[in-house]
């Protein structure tokens, strides 16, 4: 009897070293379902932080482009107002020489 008792003790304490390691097992698993959901979820927040950064540098881009194209607006724009302005004293200049001309002749008909 006191064999049987033994080894039902033995039979126990297996089984008890069993469930332990069934135990500790079942929360190995559960700890590495928790990381696996952890790293999905940083690998989203990454993907999501690369497309933002992805859209600052396109915004980033599209702005430049757009500077760009306002400064090469604005440089041809001074450069048109430089030839109109020539242009203009280039008139003012023939416009008072025509008005010396026309002062001269009349002086003339008036000495006459």
């Amino acid at each position: 009897m006191l064999g049987r008792d033994v080894e039902a003790s033995l039979a126990s304490e297996e089984q008890r070293r069993l469930r332990e390691k069934m135990m500790a097992v079942a929360l190995q698993q559960q700890r590495l379902k928790e990381e696996e959901a952890r790293l999905k979820e940083l690998s989203l927040q990454l993907e999501e932080e690369r497309m933002k950064v992805n859209l600052e540098k396109e915004g980033n881009a599209k702005e430049s482009a757009m500077l760009d194209k306002t400064r090469r607006d604005s440089e041809t724009a001074r450069e048109e107002i430089k030839a109109l302005r020539l242009e203009q004293q280039e008139r003012l200049g023939q416009i008072a020489a025509q008005t010396r001309s026309l002062h001269t002749q009349q002086d003339k008909i008036d000495k006459v």
